[in-house]
């Protein structure tokens, strides 16, 4: 029941019509390469050197060499190891161009874990750093998040790169959003003192749809295409009027690819072009047409919360980064996903 070809076609729209030619035999180090966004940032790698002949070879930083068996299935990539933590991995002398930095933790229940939250984010950042003077790479890019800023925007157009929004010391997630700023800090200012680094660009990513999200996440997309595929009712406790932005990853994995031929610090906010409410992704879940499944109802509950959760992009657009996935397509994409989870990946 699994369709390869829409899985693929969604690789075309993505990346299709970018050019990557600047990545042609460059070396990239990835650290976080076997989370969410990490192994949809390979297998839009995996697809570039199929599809374009780029010859991108990555060198990831993993934890355990059991997690290889994550990357089997990608044929198109050269693939070298460095193995410990991104606090205090050893240093290998390696050709590496390009540095992703995409290493957090962010599953609920990992970020019960302050201390270790902070020690990831912080020093695993100045761990990163470190390791790009002793390769001499070119850049390295960041990824953030929107938690920088706190949770609810009241401006509707949604946060500009340039607000100084930051989240409520009390807040559950807050040590994570700060974290990420303190690292945003930490790379900007040491680009000042680097006579490698060219390029330094960090992406505030916010809410995602799509496919193969990890198991232990606890995010209400994934669970409404879950119930949907269970023929579970939704059942909201709130009135759903929480806004938020959904991109795929393939979008951002795009972004952060054709950013490498930025110059200088650059800063973005991720995402798409609209904006939904909680209650109308839902709502899209539960009646959208795929293959014969059928629809589900959505119930709306009696807490009243009106939160904006969004980012503005205009300064994205400007530099010509466009998200191409509709948050119909990320639906169909899950849909996709979930008829058929023992399919190997692309």
């Amino acid at each position: 029941m699994y369709n390869k070809s829409e899985h693929i076609m969604l690789h075309e729209k993505a990346l299709g019509k970018e050019d990557f030619n600047h990545l042609y035999n460059k070396t990239i180090f990835i650290t976080g390469a076997t989370g969410f966004l990490g192994m949809w940032l390979i297998r839009s790698i995996d697809y570039l050197n199929k599809t374009l002949c780029l010859n991108i070879k990555i060198v990831i930083l993993l934890r355990s060499k059991y997690k290889k068996r994550l990357l089997k299935n990608f044929k198109n990539i050269k693939i070298d190891y460095i193995y410990g933590n991104v606090t205090d991995f050893s240093f290998k002398k390696k050709k590496i161009d390009h540095i992703i930095h995409l290493a957090a933790e962010t599953s609920e229940k990992k970020n019960k874990d302050k201390i270790e939250v902070v020690n990831t984010i912080i020093n695993g950042t100045i761990r990163v750093l470190k390791y790009s003077h002793f390769i001499k790479a070119n850049s390295i890019s960041y990824l953030s998040s929107g938690g920088v800023y706190g949770k609810n925007c009241i401006n509707e157009e949604g946060w500009k790169e340039s607000d100084n929004n930051c989240p409520n010391l009390y807040d559950s997630v807050a040590t994570y959003g700060l974290s990420k700023k303190c690292a945003e800090n930490i790379l900007i200012e040491s680009f000042k003192k680097s006579s490698n680094l060219k390029t330094i660009n960090i992406f505030r990513a916010f809410s995602f749809g799509g496919s193969y999200f990890n198991t232990d996440n606890h995010f209400a997309f994934d669970d409404f295409i879950k119930k949907r595929i269970n023929q579970k009712d939704i059942n909201l406790l709130s009135n759903g009027l929480v806004m938020r932005n959904y991109m795929h990853p393939l979008d951002i994995a795009s972004w952060i690819l054709t950013s490498k031929k930025f110059d200088k610090v650059n800063l973005f906010n991720t995402g798409a072009n609209k904006n939904y409410s909680i209650k109308n992704l839902a709502k899209r879940i539960a009646k959208i047409k795929y293959n014969g499944l059928p629809p589900i109802k959505v119930k709306t509950g009696s807490i009243k919360t009106k939160e904006n959760y969004i980012p503005n992009l205009n300064l994205a657009k400007k530099f010509g980064l466009k998200a191409k996935i509709s948050l119909d397509m990320q639906i169909k994409d899950s849909l996709n996903y979930y008829y058929g989870k023992k399919v190997k990946s692309l």
